[in-house]
């Protein structure tokens, strides 16, 4: 995943990453960005959460916030 938000642009509407975290009865897509101009790594959720994708989210966010 490193080496795929490298590309990315948050100024771009098709410049972010793109990933799905699938649970039992839903899906949520997770988008990652690096900021223009900053180190920032924007995120944006969308769909619903259920109990075990929200662990999924919040595992993912760590792993990128420990990088």
């Amino acid at each position: 995943m490193a080496l795929a938000v490298e590309a990315t642009d948050d100024e771009r509407p098709d410049g972010w990453y793109s990933y799905p975290l699938v649970g039992e009865h839903r899906q949520v897509e997770v988008r990652l960005a690096r900021a223009v101009g900053g180190d920032e790594l924007m995120v944006a959720v969308k769909g619903a959460l259920t109990p075990e994708l929200e662990v999924q989210a919040d595992t993912l966010l760590a792993a990128f916030a420990a990088g």
